[in-house]
C-alpha cells in the first residue's frame, strides 16, 4: 500500500500484496516441489506439486491455493488422502456454459452493452474479485493434524532447502509445525500460463514449450497450485520430464515392455528428405537395426537431437534417467534464493545453447581462451561454463536449431550481456542467483518475460552482424532484463502502485549502463529525447504513485500497461540524483540502490517487498534531508512544469532580471486530442479517468548557466517556489565583450580576423563548431548565408548583450520544457560554442519552432542547420535533429527559396551520390553515424511539404532516383530498413499529391519491381515485402491504389509447409509478420465493418494455429481501429453490402404507405445533421469517442461476433482483457439485465361437439369464470342500496358478524370456479370445483393429483 502524503514511515512492515484481497494470511509457503511431465505432442500435463507450508495462525482449518483451469485428480495432506477439498474452478464452469449456451441467460439475452457483468465473473480481470469469482483449491485440514510451536531450526527436517519465514507471527526462534500437502492434477491444452508451440508438424525438433508471465500475478496459478502473489516468496525444486531424443515425443516405452519401432514414421519422413526413396515397412528386428544404424550414421539426424529444459538456476541441474520410462529423461533444478510463484519459469525444446565467452572488465575484450566455439554449441546440458580465472556469473543462451541462427549471431547480439553484468555486480551489488540463461524463441508476444535467472525473449532480437540498426534496441532490451533481476525479480513491488519504485530503479541502473557502453553524449541525448516523450504523453496520464488504482486488470506487459511507467519512473529517479548529489555529503542514487540491495540479502527487507514508503525513507537518510516535497510532486502528482522566462539585464544594478513563469495547466497538452500510444489508449484513458487535476505548480533548486560577454560560464542555483518566480541574478563580468559575433556590414573574407580582433588570449582554445563552409566559393555553391547577417537594429542589440546565452536547468534536475525569450543569434552562438548535447538540441528545437510557425523562409537558419549536419565534429543525434529541423521549411514555388528541402537535397549529393550528379553511389554502411544521417535524410526529405500540403517536384523526383538506382552489390551491410525508409519516403510524397498521376505510376513501378525482387531473392525477415504491403494500404484507403494481390499474399503465408528449413534468416518470423501485415490490412480496408472479413478475423483470432499471429491478432484490431480514427476514416468504414442496404432501405417499410417514406427520409436527414454535429465536437477526446460510438452503435454484426468471441473458452487472459477494453471504447456500457421469459398464454384452445362429426375448436381465456345460470325466487332481480343513518359520536357502535367470502386456492392452480350463495350472501371462488366428490390432494407447478368418489354400480 502506499503510505499517506503527509508521513515518511521509518519501516516498511509489508501489508499484504494488492493483488490478494485477504487481509489476513493463515498460511506461509516455505518451501514447494513441482514435478512436471510434459507431452509435447497432446499439449497435456501431468503435475504433482508437494507445498511445504507453515501456518500462521494455531487453529488453523482450511488451506486456500491458487488453481486455475487445472483438473484436480488428487490431495494428500501429511500423507493422508484428503477428499475434504472443493476446487472451484471458474474457467471450466464458464467452458461447461458456453457449450450449452441456452442456459447461459446472461450471454443469449444480452449483448456486449453489458459486457461488464460477464468481465466481473473473470477473477484475473477485475480488480478486487469477490471470493465466489476466485478459482481457488480449498482443502480442509484433517482434525488429527495438531499444530504445534516448534523451533525454526527444525525446519531443515522438514525441507531439502532453508525456507524464509519472515512474516510469521512467533519470534524468529519458534514457528509452529509446517505441513505438507501434495496435489497430483493434469493440464490439457492450455491458453494462459503455457505455450506450446507445435505448428510445424514435419519439424518436431522446432517444437517447444514454455511459460509466461507477462500479465502480472496472473499467469503461475494456471500450470501449478501457489499462492500467486509477488511477496509469497519461497525456495524451489522443480522437476521436469520431457522425452530422451525427439523422436520419443509422443511415445511410451515403459521398463519391462516389449519395445516397438514407433518411431518409424518419423524415420521414414527423415529418411525421404535424406535420401529421397521410398521404403517398404520391415520387422521391428530390422526396424530396430536400421534405428541404430541411422543413428550412428547420420548424427545430424534431427530425429536424434536431445531434448534440453532450461529452468531458473541452470547451474543447479541434474538429468537423470526416468524411474519406469527408458523414453524419457529428467531434469531437476533447485532455487536456493526464495522466489515469488510468477517469477518461476522453464522452456523445453531440442535447444542449441551457447556459454557466453567472459570479457575482461578492464578492457571489455572477448577473451581468447574461448577461440574453440564449435564446441561450445553442444547439446549436453550438463557442461557448465566454468570459469577458473574470473569470477563472472556463467550466462548461457538457448535457441531453436534454425540454420538462421549461428553462433556469430548470438555472440554479436549478446556479449554484451558479461559487461553489463560485470558493470551491475561492481556498482551496484552482488548478483542475486548462480547464473543467469536467456532463451529465444519465435513464438514470444511481449518483448520479454523476466523469470528468476532467465529470461526469455523473441527471436527477432538476435541480429547478425551486417545489420546496423537492431545494435541499440537489442542492448537496451539485455540492459532492462539484466537489471531486472536486481530490482523486479529479487526485490519485487509490495504493491500495485509502487511498481514505479522497481521499475525505476531498474532503470537508472540502465541509464548508467547506457554511460557505460555509449559514453556521456549518448546518455545525455537520450535523455533528453525521453524528457521530450514524457512532456508529450504526460497530459493524459495518472500519477505515478496512483496509476494503477482504477487501470484496467490484469497489468499486462503484451499490451503496454508499464510503457509509461518505463519511460517516466527512471527519469524521475535521475533527476532526484541530481538533487541529491547537489548537496554535501550525498552521493545519491549510488548509495540509495546498493543499500536496498544490501537489505534485501541481508533480509533487512521483510520478503524482499519494496514499498514507496521505504524507498523514500531509504533516499531521506542518504541525503540526510527530507524529500516530502520532490515526492509529493513527482510521484503523487500529475503532470510536468512547462516554464516560460523572461530575462534582461539592468545596467544600473548590474543584475539579470529574470522571471520563470509555470503554466502547465493551461499548455500541457495544448492542441493534443489524442496521445501517442493511439486513440484506443486516449479514449480508455478517458474512460477510466475522465478527470485528471495536473500539478498547479513544482518546486525545487534550478541550476541556470550565464555565459557571459567575456566567455566565461556562471551558474547560480535559484529556488521555484510558486506559479511566478522572480529572480535578480548578479552580473560578474566588469567588462563586456562579445565572443565570435560579427557585424552584418563585414565580410566572409574578414569574418576569421573580425573574431581574432574581438576575442581575449584565453580564448584560443575554444572551439566553435560548424565553422565549416564558410568560404566565398562554399556559400555560392551551397546557397549558404553568413551566420552573423541581421538587420541593422539588430546588430546594435547583439552588440550590447551583456551576455552571450542563457541555459536555464543546465544540470538537468527537471523533466520540463523549457522556453527562453531570448534572440536567435544567443541560440546560434549555443548551438556552436555549448558543448552539451541537450543545449545544442534546444537550440535546434528552437530554430525548429521558428521555421514551422514563421511565415517567411529564413536562408540564415537554414545555412546554420545545413552547417551543423555537414560538421562531422558534431555528436551524430545533434545532426539527426538538425535534419528534422530542416524539413520544416515549407517551399513555396513563388519565392524560390534556395534553402530548406533543396539544402537537405545538396546533402544528400554531396555526402552519398556521384559529384554533379543525383545518381547515388554504391551504399557504404561503414561509418554508422553516416548511415543513420543517410536514413535520417531520406525520411527528412519525405516530410518536406509546399503551401499546398504537397511534396515539392524537386523532392520526389530526386528520392525516387533514389530508389531506382539504390546499389548494395560492394556493401558488407545489409540495406533493407535503408530501402524501407525509400519506399516510404516516396509514398508519402505520392499521398500528398494525389495530381501527379505520372509520378504515381512509376512510384507504383518500382514498388512492384522490389516486390518482385524480394521473392526472387528474400530480404531479412521478408521486411521489404512487408513495407510495400502497408505502403500499397496506405496508398489504397486513399485512393490512389487497387489493391488486389491480398490474396495471393495470405496464401503465401498460410502456407508454412516450406518453412521448415528456415534457409533464410528469419523466414519464419518474416511469415509471421507478413501474416499480421495482411489481417491490418483486410480490417483498415472496410473490413472492420463488414461482416465475412470479421468472420475470417475471429475466427483466426481463435484458432490460428500459429501462437504468435493468434496472440497478436487483437492488438491487429485495436490498430485498425486507431488508423481508422487517427486518419478520419471513421465515416468511410460502410463496407457491408447487406447492413448498408438494411440501413438505405429498412425490410420493414412499405413503400405504398406516404406517411412511413416521409418519415424515413427525415430521419435520414437528421441522421446527417447529427454526424455533421459529431464531426464539429470532434475537437477532444470526448468528442471523438461519442462519434467513434454512434458509427458503430448500430452495426449488429460486430457486436454479436464480439459477444459470442468473449464466451469462446479459446482466449487467453490477455486477448480476453483487450477485447474487454475494446468493447468499453466503441460502446456505452449499460447497467441493464435483460432476461426474456416465456410468458403465460392468455387463451387456451376449447373443442365443442357439435354433434354429427362436427367440432369448433377455437381459443377461450384461460382465467374465464365458469358460471351456470340458476333460478332463483326473488321479488326483485333490482340491487337495493341502503345507506345507514348517521349516527351521532355518543351513540356506541355494535359490531355485527357478518358472513365472510371464501377464497380456495390449491397449490398453483389457477382460479376458476365461483359459487353463489344467496341465502348467506357471500361468494366463493375456488380452483377446484364445489364437489364432495372430486378432491386434489396433491398439487405443484408440475403435476396434481386427482381423486374423484363414485358410487358403484349395483
Amino acid at each position: 500500500m502506499s503510505y499517506s502524503i503527509g508521513a515518511t514511515p521509518k519501516n516498511s512492515s509489508a501489508p499484504p500484496f494488492a493483488f490478494d484481497n485477504t487481509e489476513v494470511r493463515t498460511i506461509k509457503i516455505a518451501h514447494e516441489r513441482v514435478q512436471l511431465d510434459v507431452n509435447m505432442s497432446t499439449h497435456q500435463i501431468k503435475g504433482v506439486a508437494d507445498v511445504i507450508l507453515i501456518p500462521l495462525v494455531q487453529n488453523l482449518d482450511y488451506i486456500t491455493l491458487d488453481c486455475k483451469d487445472v483438473q484436480i485428480n488428487d490431495v494428500w495432506v501429511e500423507n493422508r488422502r484428503c477428499d475434504n477439498y472443493i476446487h472451484d474452478n471458474q474457467d471450466k464452469s464458464l467452458r461447461e456454459k458456453y457449450l450449452d449456451q441456452t442456459d447461459d441467460i446472461l450471454f443469449s439475452d444480452n449483448t456486449i452493452e453489458q459486457s461488464q457483468f460477464f468481465r466481473e465473473k473473470f477473477e484475473d480481470l477485475t480488480k478486487r474479485p469477490d471470493d465466489i469469482r476466485k478459482s481457488q483449491l480449498i482443502i480442509k485440514v484433517p482434525s488429527s493434524i495438531r499444530i504445534t510451536l516448534q523451533d525454526a531450526d527444525s525446519l531443515s527436517n522438514y525441507t531439502p532447502i532453508t525456507p524464509s519465514v519472515k512474516g510469521t507471527p512467533a519470534a524468529q526462534e519458534s514457528v509452529f509445525t509446517p505441513l505438507t500437502v501434495k496435489i497430483e492434477y493434469e493440464i490439457n491444452n492450455p491458453q494462459t500460463g503455457i505455450m506450446f508451440d507445435t505448428v510445424l508438424e514435419d519439424s518436431p525438433h522446432l517444437w517447444n514449450v514454455y511459460t509466461t508471465n507477462a500479465e502480472f500475478c496472473t499467469t503461475a496459478s494456471y500450470w501449478m497450485p501457489c499462492i500467486n502473489m509477488l511477496d509469497e516468496k519461497s525456495t524451489w525444486e522443480i522437476e521436469i520430464s520431457v522425452p530422451r531424443k525427439v523422436k520419443d515425443i509422443g511415445t511410451s516405452k515403459m521398463i519391462g515392455q516389449k519395445e516397438e519401432n514407433v518411431n518409424s514414421i518419423l524415420m521414414q519422413k527423415m529418411k525421404k528428405n535424406k535420401q529421397g526413396e521410398n521404403e517398404n515397412n520391415e520387422d521391428d528386428e530390422e526396424d530396430d537395426d536400421d534405428e541404430e544404424m541411422w543413428d550412428e550414421v547420420d548424427t545430424n539426424n534431427p530425429l536424434n537431437r536431445d531434448i534440453v529444459v532450461c529452468c531458473s538456476e541452470y547451474s543447479t541441474v541434474k538429468e537423470f534417467a526416468h524411474p519406469t520410462d527408458i523414453s524419457k529423461k529428467v531434469f531437476a533444478f533447485q532455487i536456493f534464493n526464495p522466489v515469488a510463484p510468477p517469477h518461476i519459469g522453464w522452456a523445453i525444446g531440442a535447444f542449441d545453447y551457447l556459454d557466453l565467452p567472459s570479457v575482461s572488465a578492464k578492457d571489455g575484450v572477448v577473451e581468447e581462451e574461448h577461440e574453440e566455439n564449435d564446441e561450445n554449441i553442444n547439446h549436453n546440458p550438463n557442461n557448465v561454463a566454468e570459469n577458473d580465472a574470473t569470477d563472472d556469473i556463467p550466462i548461457r543462451v538457448y535457441t531453436l536449431p534454425t540454420k538462421d541462427v549461428d553462433e556469430k549471431m548470438i555472440i554479436n547480439s549478446t556479449i554484451v550481456c558479461q559487461r553489463i553484468m560485470d558493470f551491475y555486480s561492481r556498482d551496484f551489488g552482488s548478483y542475486p542467483f548462480a547464473s543467469y540463461s536467456l532463451v529465444f524463441l519465435p513464438t514470444v508476444v511481449p518483448e520479454g518475460m523476466d523469470f528468476a535467472s532467465l529470461t526469455i525473449f523473441n527471436t527477432r532480437l538476435l541480429y547478425p552482424p551486417s545489420i546496423i540498426d537492431p545494435m541499440f534496441s537489442t542492448t537496451d532490451k539485455l540492459a532492462w532484463a539484466l537489471a531486472n533481476q536486481w530490482s523486479g525479480v529479487n526485490i519485487t513491488p509490495n504493491d500495485v502502485d509502487d511498481i514505479w519504485c522497481c521499475m525505476g530503479m531498474a532503470g537508472f541502473m540502465v541509464f548508467q549502463a547506457i554511460k557505460k557502453l555509449y559514453g556521456q553524449n549518448e546518455l545525455r541525448y537520450r535523455l533528453k529525447l525521453f524528457n521530450e516523450a514524457i512532456v508529450d504523453q504526460d497530459w493524459e496520464m495518472q500519477p505515478l504513485g496512483s496509476f494503477f488504482t482504477d487501470f484496467s486488470r490484469p497489468i499486462s506487459i503484451t499490451s503496454g500497461d508499464l510503457d509509461f511507467i518505463k519511460l517516466k519512473a527512471p527519469m524521475v529517479l535521475y533527476i532526484l540524483d541530481k538533487r541529491m548529489t547537489k548537496t554535501e555529503r550525498s552521493f545519491g542514487m549510488s548509495r540509495v540502490l546498493p543499500k536496498i540491495f544490501l537489505q534485501a540479502m541481508s533480509g533487512d527487507l521483510p520478503n524482499n517487498s519494496l514499498t514507496a514508503g521505504h524507498f523514500q525513507h531509504v533516499c531521506e537518510r542518504v541525503n540526510k534531508n527530507k524529500l516530502e516535497s520532490f515526492f509529493q510532486q513527482w510521484i503523487y502528482g500529475s503532470g510536468v512544469p512547462i516554464f516560460r522566462v523572461t530575462q534582461r539585464f539592468n545596467k544600473k544594478r548590474m543584475v539579470v532580471e529574470m522571471g520563470i513563469r509555470q503554466c502547465q495547466r493551461e499548455e500541457l497538452g495544448e492542441h493534443r486530442i489524442i496521445g501517442s500510444k493511439g486513440f484506443a489508449r486516449s479514449a480508455l484513458n478517458y474512460v477510466e479517468n475522465p478527470y485528471r487535476n495536473v500539478e498547479r505548480y513544482f518546486t525545487g533548486s534550478m541550476t541556470i548557466r550565464i555565459n557571459e560577454a567575456d566567455g566565461t560560464p556562471y551558474e547560480h542555483i535559484v529556488e521555484i517556489n510558486d506559479i511566478f518566480t522572480k529572480i535578480d541574478i548578479q552580473y560578474n563580468t566588469k567588462f563586456r565583450r562579445t565572443r565570435g559575433r560579427g557585424p552584418s556590414t563585414k565580410s566572409n573574407s574578414n569574418l576569421t580576423s573580425f573574431i581574432d580582433d574581438h576575442v581575449d588570449e584565453r580564448d584560443d582554445d575554444i572551439i566553435r563548431l560548424g565553422a565549416i563552409l564558410e568560404t566565398q566559393e562554399d556559400c555560392k555553391e551551397w546557397n549558404l548565408t553568413n551566420i552573423f547577417k541581421n538587420t541593422e537594429g539588430h546588430e546594435m542589440q547583439a552588440q550590447n548583450e551583456a551576455y552571450e546565452w542563457i541555459r536555464i536547468d543546465s544540470d538537468f534536475e527537471w523533466i520540463s520544457k523549457i522556453m527562453i525569450n531570448q534572440p536567435d543569434y544567443m541560440y546560434a552562438s549555443q548551438l556552436q560554442q555549448d558543448v552539451d548535447v541537450e543545449a545544442q538540441i534546444e537550440s535546434i528545437r528552437y530554430y525548429e519552432d521558428v521555421i514551422a510557425t514563421s511565415l517567411r523562409s529564413s536562408l540564415v537558419y537554414s545555412s546554420l542547420l545545413t552547417r551543423t549536419i555537414m560538421d562531422d565534429k558534431y555528436f551524430y543525434g545533434v545532426r539527426l535533429e538538425a535534419c528534422r529541423a530542416l524539413s520544416k521549411f515549407i517551399y513555396k514555388g513563388d519565392e524560390n527559396f534556395p534553402g530548406g528541402a533543396r539544402h537537405l537535397v545538396k546533402i544528400f549529393q554531396k555526402l552519398f551520390c556521384f559529384d554533379g550528379s543525383n545518381v547515388p553511389k554504391s551504399n557504404n554502411f561503414e561509418g554508422i553515424p553516416n548511415y543513420l544521417i543517410q536514413k535520417k535524410l531520406v525520411e527528412s526529405m519525405g516530410e518536406v511539404r509546399n503551401e499546398h500540403d504537397e511534396s515539392p517536384a524537386f523532392v520526389k523526383e530526386f528520392l525516387l532516383g533514389l530508389l531506382k538506382y539504390n546499389d548494395n552489390s560492394t556493401n558488407f551491410y545489409s540495406d533493407h530498413i535503408y530501402l524501407r525508409e525509400l519506399i516510404k519516403a516516396v509514398t508519402k510524397c505520392c499521398i500528398h499529391d494525389k495530381e501527379d498521376t505520372m509520378f504515381h505510376q512509376n512510384a507504383i513501378e518500382q514498388l512492384n519491381r522490389y516486390s518482385n525482387l524480394d521473392k526472387w531473392s528474400e530480404s531479412y525477415d521478408f521486411s521489404i515485402s512487408r513495407e510495400i504491403l502497408i505502403q500499397k494500404l496506405n496508398l489504397t484507403v486513399r485512393g490512389l491504389y487497387d489493391f488486389d494481390e491480398l490474396n495471393d499474399i495470405l496464401e503465401r503465408c498460410f502456407d508454412l509447409s516450406n518453412t521448415n528449413k528456415f534457409i533464410i534468416t528469419r523466414e519464419r518470423e518474416g511469415i509471421q509478420d507478413m501474416t499480421i501485415a495482411c489481417f491490418k490490412a483486410i480490417l483498415i480496408n472496410g473490413g472492420i465493418k463488414n461482416t465475412d472479413a470479421l468472420t475470417f478475423f475471429f475466427e483466426c483470432m481463435c484458432s490460428f494455429s500459429d501462437i504468435y499471429v493468434r496472440l497478436s491478432l487483437v492488438n491487429i484490431l485495436v490498430e485498425a481501429l486507431n488508423f481508422v480514427v487517427e486518419n478520419k476514416f471513421i465515416g468511410n468504414l460502410d463496407d457491408d453490402f447487406n447492413f448498408v442496404m438494411e440501413s438505405i432501405i429498412p425490410s420493414n417499410l412499405n413503400p405504398d404507405n406516404e406517411d412511413e417514406v416521409a418519415a424515413f427520409i427525415m430521419e435520414d436527414i437528421s441522421t446527417d445533421i447529427y454526424r455533421r454535429m459529431l464531426d464539429s465536437k470532434r475537437k477532444n477526446i470526448r468528442g471523438i469517442l461519442k462519434a467513434v460510438r454512434h458509427v458503430f452503435r448500430d452495426y449488429k454484426p460486430l457486436k454479436g461476433m464480439l459477444w459470442s468471441v468473449l464466451h469462446t473458452p479459446l482466449l487467453n487472459i490477455f486477448t480476453r482483457k483487450v477485447l474487454f477494453d475494446f468493447s468499453r471504447i466503441l460502446y456505452r456500457l449499460e447497467n441493464k439485465f435483460e432476461v426474456i421469459l416465456p410468458a403465460p398464454r392468455m387463451k387456451k384452445l376449447a373443442a365443442k361437439d357439435l354433434g354429427e362429426g362436427k367440432v369448433v375448436i377455437k381459443r377461450d381465456g384461460i382465467m374465464k369464470l365458469h358460471i351456470k345460470a340458476v333460478a332463483i325466487d326473488a321479488p326483485t332481480n333490482k340491487l337495493k342500496i341502503t345507506l345507514p343513518p348517521v349516527k351521532p359520536k355518543n351513540i356506541i357502535k355494535i359490531k355485527t358478524k357478518k358472513p365472510k367470502n371464501t377464497v380456495k386456492k390449491v397449490g398453483t392452480m389457477p382460479v376458476r370456479f365461483v359459487k353463489l350463495s344467496y341465502q348467506y350472501r357471500k361468494i366463493d371462488v375456488s380452483s377446484v370445483p364445489f364437489s364432495d366428490k372430486v378432491t386434489f390432494p396433491k398439487v405443484n407447478t408440475r403435476s396434481f393429483t386427482v381423486k374423484i368418489n363414485y358410487s358403484k354400480k349395483t
